[in-house]
């Protein structure tokens, strides 16, 4: 009797304490909100500090730090996610989500009755609403607790709509591991977004909710598949999803971690370090693909930027885009020819150039430095357009030697290549790019020119304002250079556009590094190619390193690049046809060319002069004999003294000016006397020592005894003999000719001698 007694008197404890429990709540909950302060502000979860998120320009993550719990979260917004993650969340956690004002008390109650019943803590019967708010404000899982917990959440639904409430819950809702939130989710493991998750994938999400470290389905997949489907089950009792698709739902397989977390741009969003950056996702991951795949050697860089705004559109610094590899693009590395075309527009500014100005590219040298090209040739004159288009190193140092020391280094760095030597500093071999550079700096350059000469820094943050710019060059200079560079019968890489894209190539000294510029009218495009060690590599050409990459990733960014419009902000103007210069009164031939508008005015022509010879010798009158004897005028062809030998050396006719009268005994004018070659002498007959050449001295009077000479050896060696000084010039056997140029008048004088083999 007595042991068949005890199962109804435990029965009657537990209805006993049920309802004791469920007073408590009641009772709770009355003076919870007797006493508690409605004016207090109310814990928003999200206020809570997030991780540190950087984005892509269309949202798209490319990296999620940790916040301060050490958890990783994603922006999350309701208006963008599937529905599917809505339906999912209100048919497992609260049915009634929809009619409650933030506390279901028939829930309540029934849960407080199971808790008391088992004698654990109270759990269960928590809305949405009242689990957003535990996530903010810590209170204790007692009836005391959860009282406190239903008043926050009524306050919670005076302040919030239900869709605020929702976005606000699925934004930082625990889950396995330290995701928090389901964008967090979503991309780590279905590599998504929470608008294109399916069925399935929503349902798995929210099967976690209970307990997400016991139930992280990576740990147990088919204890995962049986939550999922019950999660499809309500969704399908609910009317959310119909009996079909919760089939189909249900078939396919639990599968997580096949994205990964996002890790996008590692070297962008290393350098933008948080925020919306203007990488955009789908251009930077086949860059990212590109550069993978790039052949040896192991370094690379690429960047690509938006003309109108120098934004960044993609960048990569290494085969792998991880934080973690050295990033390329900050690497300061000798910049090759890439600065030839700031050269020129800056030249075509300052009034030295027009297009087809004729520029020698014949041997040129300084003291201490012969620059050669880079095919070991010499090419005679050629017009500036043509120079620039070939990348011939010698007629690129002869301009830049023509401008003032500092002119080129300024102009460089006031756009954008922060590593060039001081404004104030000379070197003509700056042309040649002995400085360095960095792949973003010149990316920043290029976009200069493209951009018409306005320099703009780099916009790597969607937030940073669009800068007015500095107009650095002429938009009429940067047409008529990109003009050049942009020659349909330049050589280009197969299927590449044969119109709409310029470009210009690089390779430094030694080759240790290889280049590649280009533009369209939209998008500027560097690449970098080398070793990371900086050992040279005979395979680091720019043409041949970088040039195709270049090209791919152009393809990428413009396919179809508009062709470019004539050259705009020029104007007309006549030249001498044989020197592309302003013509003077006895230029023989003239041609029409384009020079920017509002350039400095053009040199003018100094090969084509008037002279005054005595009609009876036919010697120079100078200015002391002139009005004391017949004279008569004649207009020659005075070519300065390489052009002159090359034209000689070469078939062409060369004129002589005639010697000044000898009648005169001392010419006023020093322009009436050509130089004198007082060795060697004309026709003389040297003797080759034992190697087969000889060192022959090479001394040179001139008018004004305080100027210098240049002497060009066979068309091809030219050296400058100081005044009162003399050169050794290593000469080989055979026959030879010697011009001599006065340094300041540019009469010439020629000797011819011959070196005989013992």
């Amino acid at each position: 009797m007595t042991r068949a007694a005890t199962p109804a008197r435990s029965r009657g404890r537990r209805l006993r304490a049920a309802a004791t429990a469920a007073i408590g709540v009641v009772v709770s909950a009355f003076v919870a909100l007797r006493v508690a302060d409605l004016s207090a502000p109310f814990p928003d979860v999200a206020d809570r500090a997030p991780a540190s998120v950087v984005s892509a320009a269309d949202g798209t993550a490319m990296h999620v730090g940790l916040d301060a719990d050490g958890a990783r979260r994603l922006p999350f917004r309701l208006a963008d996610a599937s529905p599917h993650l809505v339906h999912a969340l209100v048919a497992a956690e609260d049915r009634r989500f929809y009619a409650h004002r933030g506390v279901d008390v028939r829930a309540l109650a029934r849960a407080a009755v199971a808790c008391a019943t088992a004698g654990a803590a109270v759990e269960g019967g928590s809305t949405i609403t009242m689990q957003a708010v535990r996530w903010t404000t810590r209170v204790p899982r007692t009836f005391a607790g959860k009282a406190l917990q239903a008043l926050r959440a009524w306050q919670a639904e005076r302040r919030w709509s239900k869709d605020e409430i929702l976005e606000r819950y699925l934004d930082a809702v625990p889950l396995p591991g330290n995701l928090r939130g389901v964008a967090a989710a979503c991309a780590a493991w279905f590599g998504k977004r929470p608008a294109d998750v399916s069925a399935d994938e929503a349902a798995l999400i929210v099967s976690t909710l209970p307990a997400p470290t016991r139930f992280d389905p990576r740990r147990d997949p088919a204890g995962a598949r049986a939550r999922r489907d019950r999660v499809l089950d309500r969704m399908r009792e609910e009317g959310t999803l119909d009996a079909a698709a919760c089939a189909a739902a249900k078939a396919r397989p639990v599968v997580v971690d096949r994205g990964g977390f996002p890790d996008l741009g590692g070297h962008a969003w290393a350098r933008a370090g948080a925020g919306r950056t203007t990488v955009e996702p789908g251009l930077e991951r086949a860059v990212e693909a590109l550069a993978a795949q790039a052949p040896a050697p192991d370094g690379v860089a690429v960047v690509v930027v938006d003309v109108r705004s120098a934004s960044v559109r993609a960048l990569v610094g290494a085969r792998r885009a991880d934080p973690s590899v050295l990033d390329a693009t900050e690497a300061p590395r000798s910049a090759g020819s890439t600065v030839k075309p700031f050269l020129y527009a800056h030249a075509l500014d300052a009034g030295l150039v027009v297009p087809t100005t004729a520029l020698l590219d014949l041997p040129w040298a300084a003291p201490d430095w012969a620059p050669r090209n880079f095919d070991a040739r010499v090419h005679g004159p050629v017009t500036a357009a043509e120079a620039l288009a070939t990348s011939l190193n010698v007629p690129a140092v002869r301009l830049a030697a023509a401008l003032p020391d500092g002119a080129l280094a300024a102009t460089l760095r006031r756009a954008g290549l922060a590593h060039v030597r001081g404004a104030d500093a000379p070197g003509a071999d700056l042309a040649l790019g002995t400085d360095d550079v960095t792949p973003l700096e010149l990316a920043e350059a290029a976009t200069t020119l493209a951009a018409g000469g306005v320099h703009r820094p780099l916009r790597l943050l969607a937030d940073a304002p669009v800068a007015a710019g500095d107009r650095v060059l002429s938009p009429g200079a940067c047409a008529l250079v990109t003009s050049a560079l942009a020659d349909a019968g330049r050589a280009r890489p197969a299927g590449a556009p044969g119109e709409g894209v310029a470009w210009k190539t690089g390779t430094s000294s030694r080759r240790r590094d290889a280049w590649a510029a280009g533009w369209t009218q939209d998008v500027v495009v560097v690449v970098w190619r080398g070793r990371l060690d900086g050992a040279p590599d005979d395979t680091l050409v720019g043409a041949r390193a970088a040039v195709p990459l270049l090209f791919d990733v152009l393809a990428l960014a413009d396919p179809a690049p508009r062709p470019f419009p004539p050259p705009a902000d020029v104007e007309p103007l006549e030249v001498c046809a044989d020197t592309g210069l302003a013509p003077g009164p006895t230029c023989p031939e003239r041609r029409r060319d384009l020079r920017p508008r509002g350039a400095a005015p053009l040199a003018r022509c100094r090969v084509h002069v008037r002279v005054e010879l005595d009609a009876t010798t036919g010697c120079v009158v100078c200015a002391r004999c002139r009005g004391t004897r017949p004279t008569v005028r004649r207009d020659v062809a005075l070519f300065p003294p390489a052009w002159a030998g090359w034209r000689a050396e070469t078939g062409l006719a060369v004129e002589a000016l005639p010697a000044h009268d000898p009648a005169c005994a001392a010419p006023l004018d020093p322009e009436g006397a050509a130089p004198e070659v007082a060795a060697p002498r004309d026709r003389a007959r040297l003797e080759a020592d034992a190697a087969g050449g000889a060192d022959v001295v090479v001394r040179v009077r001139c008018a004004d005894p305080r100027d210098g000479a240049r002497v060009v050896l066979d068309a091809t060696t030219e050296r400058r003999v100081p005044a009162g000084e003399a050169v050794l010039l290593r000469v080989a056997a055979g026959r030879h000719v010697l011009v001599a140029f006065d340094a300041r008048t540019g009469r010439s004088t020629r000797v011819g001698f011959t070196v005989e083999p013992r």
